[in-house]
């Protein structure tokens, strides 16, 4: 028998129903997910029921609240716990909540969603310097060209 994956897209909103659901199946949780995008953060919950995968995507935005399962599914504490502290995602409710003291980490939600603002290469100066610098180039350059011919003439 061949396992079957399916995939499928949902808000937080519905995910403790989804939960209850996969729960009642006798599905087991198999993983709790998190990845940047450009939008925020993917997160994916997979269930395992015999063969049968079912993977719950849910995209949240910067400050987005997702609800935890850790009632329904103990073990989802620590996948939420982890989400939360590495990534920053606001998941609300964790049954054990280790208040981002999960890991020993130096740096708080190292693997945060980066605004990358978009900085000019160059200063306005800088531009300037670089025209000028081009026109004394230039310059330089007519001046040996002219010298050049009328050293010929």
């Amino acid at each position: 028998m061949r396992e079957k994956y399916v995939l499928v897209e949902i808000t937080p909103d519905l995910l403790p129903l989804k939960a209850i659901k996969a729960k009642n199946n006798r599905a087991r949780l198999v993983q709790i997910c998190s990845v940047n995008t450009a939008e925020g953060y993917d997160l994916l919950y997979s269930f395992a029921e015999m063969y049968n995968f079912v993977n719950y995507k849910i995209a949240v935005k910067e400050g987005d609240e997702v609800p935890s399962i850790s009632d329904i599914y103990p073990s989802a504490a620590l996948y939420e716990n982890e989400v939360r502290e590495l990534f920053g995602v606001n998941i609300e409710y964790i049954n054990l909540d280790y208040h981002e003291s999960l890991y020993n980490i130096d740096q708080p939600t190292p693997f945060k969603a980066k605004k990358e603002t978009a900085k000019p290469k160059f200063t306005p100066e800088e531009i300037e310097a670089m025209k000028k610098a081009a026109a004394a180039k230039k310059a330089a350059a007519a001046a040996k060209k002219a010298a050049a011919e009328g050293g010929n003439a």
